[in-house]
């Protein structure tokens, strides 16, 4: 910085530098006020999901978890379905949940045999010019 000689000099430094601290206080304030919205819990649970919905293992997880809980689910059905007793419901119960674990533990397995299953129903054979049938993907 400069030295000042003149009273006109120094008027023309300290508002220069008035201005400098108005700014900064400014930017202060914005600062602050980021930081309080941040921190508030309604921010910080918003944030967190908008994270957790980011995450490819969670996403993977919840996908696993629900293949497992239909599988279980739907052979629970099958297997109440047939007697409807209090043992029966309690094994059924059982079945459920041994085989909701297992699915969600291997999955890939669950997600295989229901791919198959919906090509075999929605792929119609056509006829080659052999006449010989085959499915629409070529194979």
């Amino acid at each position: 910085m400069a030295t000042i000689n003149s009273s006109a000099e120094l008027r023309n430094s300290i508002l220069q530098l008035e201005a400098v601290q108005a700014n900064e206080v400014k930017l202060l304030k914005t600062d602050f006020q980021d930081a309080y919205k941040s921190i508030q819990p309604f921010n910080i649970i918003k944030n967190t999901f908008k994270k957790a919905a980011k995450s490819d293992d969670l996403k993977q997880n919840i996908v696993n978890t629900s293949i497992g809980l239909g599988t279980g689910m739907i052979l629970k059905l099958l297997f109440n379905g047939v007697t409807k007793g209090p043992v029966n419901k309690i094994i059924g119960n059982a079945v459920m949940f041994g085989i909701t674990t297992i699915v969600s533990k291997n999955p890939e397995l669950i997600k295989t045999a229901g791919n198959n299953l919906l090509h075999k129903i929605f792929h119609k054979p056509v006829k080659n010019q052999t006449g010989q049938l085959k499915d629409e993907a070529g194979s």
